[in-house]
């Protein structure tokens, strides 16, 4: 069953052509091959991939994947997605560092350099480590998470990897997947199904949090850029830490966990958001009523003052770096209290 090679025609993203599966004799069909959707304007139907596999094959996307998919794509989808072992992430991201070339003049230590300003020698020194992912790195993965990665490279190319630490073992659970070379907006930042095998039931985090744990001055920050670079920020500074939230709504569940684990004085870093919720500020007070309840030593990071002594305006971290990576950093340190 295929389209009329006369009734086919491609414009751009989109291929026009007749409802073969209907016994249509017009073009009257347009599919994305961007976006994965489809429009029948004759009957009014319309979707994405599963969608168009049930409609005109009457079959669920992965068995139309695993016919159709291989030829069009050069990957199968799984039927679900995969649920890898307690270890295997871990046993992964350390094979995929192990990749990474010496001299770390991968692409995503130079998205970091030349887009986000972080300092040269960003590979060497981000010690919660950062990776590359491309074809090349394919073979890392165990074989039931394979396709599903290349799936996503071939859809939003080289990507910057950031491992995700489960807080209590330490151990990678999952890798927040950056595209380094698209723009736009991606639902799919995390590997699916890799949440669910820790018995500790701790928070996922950004950072290292065995050093969190141990820290005279906690920084809690949120989001992958703002950790690593209030990491290196405060690096240098004996008995100091940064632990990251992976979004703003786990800052009450982070709280939850430090209460009854973390010694020293604690500084909060939300994001400054403009939407009317305020997500950001919101989350951070309930974490700060979690560690105050606890009587642990906790204050909001200072925002005004920040922003006043570098001249900008901003809503995270991310956005002041243009202002000199070290200028930004030494503002950091002041209004935290970080000492070297």
């Amino acid at each position: 069953m295929r389209a009329n090679a006369k009734k086919v025609r491609q414009i751009g993203d989109w291929i026009h052509c007749n409802g073969f599966w209907r016994e249509g004799r017009k073009q009257n069909v347009s599919i994305n091959v961007a976006h994965g959707s489809f429009k029948d304007h004759k009957t009014g139907k319309s979707g994405g991939a599963a969608v168009f596999a049930r409609e005109a094959f009457d079959m669920g996307l992965p068995e139309f994947m695993r016919q159709f998919g291989a030829g069009v794509t050069g990957v199968v989808l799984p039927e679900r997605p995969p649920d890898p072992g307690r270890e295997d992430l871990h046993i992964v991201w350390e094979d995929l560092v192990a990749r990474m070339p010496r001299d770390r003049a991968d692409a995503a230590a130079r998205w970091l350099t030349s887009k986000r300003h972080f300092p040269r020698e960003v590979g060497h020194i981000v010690d919660s480590g950062f990776v590359t992912l491309n074809a090349s790195t394919l073979t890392s993965w165990p074989i039931d998470i394979r396709p599903w990665i290349a799936w996503r490279l071939q859809e939003f190319g080289t990507t910057m990897g950031v491992p995700i630490r489960d807080a209590e073992t330490g151990l990678v659970c999952n890798v927040h997947l950056r595209p380094i070379l698209t723009h736009g907006a991606d639902s799919r930042r995390f590997i699916p199904g890799c949440w669910a095998w820790s018995p500790t039931k701790a928070p996922r985090v950004y950072g290292l949090p065995a050093r969190a744990l141990d820290a005279d001055l906690l920084v809690v920050v949120e989001g992958a850029v703002d950790q690593m670079a209030a990491e290196l920020w405060v690096r240098d500074t004996p008995g100091a830490s940064v632990i990251g939230c992976l979004h703003a709504a786990q800052m009450a569940e982070l709280g939850r966990w430090l209460r009854r684990r973390a010694r020293g004085r604690t500084v909060i870093v939300p994001h400054l958001d403009s939407n009317k919720e305020e997500a950001g500020p919101r989350a951070a007070a309930k974490l700060m009523s979690e560690l105050r309840a606890a009587d642990i030593p906790a204050t909001f990071f200072d925002w005004d003052r920040f922003m006043g002594v570098l001249g900008v305006t901003a809503k995270d971290l991310g956005d002041v770096l243009h202002v000199g990576f070290h200028k930004a950093g030494s503002a950091f340190r002041d209004v935290v209290g970080a000492v070297a």
